[in-house]
């Protein structure tokens, strides 16, 4: 079985080398700390020049960002498929989102590399064992949502082995179940347009992380994963 939606040209999104990989700054030396506790900071920058109004976000302390992984493996069919995971995230009051396996780069371990990170959390969110895990654009991290907070995103790619399930996982991560979203559905832009919008008429949304996903993909993730069925 091939996937010719894996080519150069995928989503039409360009292909390059990360080059220098940047880290996240510290925010202490231009604002002051205002509440918060060891991963989860609210700070202010002070008014400034023409802005006559203070700067508020939210900084992500002792972490070098979330890594976000795109973890490929087989379904009780024996097709490959993406691995999602489903849960109710606090402050959208309920509702229901679809997201990749993640997890936060430093903050329960601080001499953890990156793959390690990528590999513990795939683990901890889906019980599934990464065989084969690689970095996306080497390893490059990038702004989440500059205005407003610290954060960086990272992103990995793996194959990964064993029966998925949420057993690892705390309980205020308030995941209810793992999805395998078929990788076909996943690239095809009519097919995952169609998988959005029967989810939504379920009443879940999918996270931006999926959409990333889609574009970060690498045009030859199936060789680097040496799968070739």
């Amino acid at each position: 079985m091939s996937f010719p939606l894996l080519s150069s040209s995928l989503l039409g999104f360009p292909r390059f080398s990360a080059g220098t990989v940047l880290t996240k700054k510290d925010p202490a030396p231009f604002s002051n700390h205002l509440a918060g506790n060891e991963v989860l900071n609210f700070r202010e920058i002070p008014p400034s020049g023409r802005r006559h109004f203070p700067w508020f976000f939210v900084d992500r302390p002792n972490t070098k960002a979330a890594i976000h992984n795109i973890v490929l493996t087989k379904n009780p069919a024996g097709e490959l498929s993406v691995v999602l995971i489903k849960f109710t995230p606090l402050p959208l009051g309920g509702d229901a989102v679809l997201e990749l396996p993640a997890g936060l780069w430093g903050a329960d371990l601080a001499n953890e590399t990156m793959m390690d990170s990528a590999r513990r959390n795939i683990k901890k969110e889906s019980n599934l064992d990464a065989t084969i895990i690689n970095p996306i654009y080497e390893g490059a991290i990038f702004p989440t949502s500059p205005g407003e907070s610290t954060e960086h995103k990272g992103f990995t790619l793996s194959y990964a082995t064993g029966k998925p399930s949420i057993k690892n996982q705390t309980a205020e991560e308030n995941s209810s179940e793992i999805v395998l979203l078929p990788l076909t559905d996943f690239l095809d832009y009519d097919r995952f347009s169609a998988w959005q919008k029967a989810m939504h008429t379920k009443g879940i949304k999918i996270g931006a992380d999926v959409h990333m996903a889609r574009g970060v993909m690498p045009p030859d993730a199936l060789k680097q994963l040496d799968i070739t069925a």
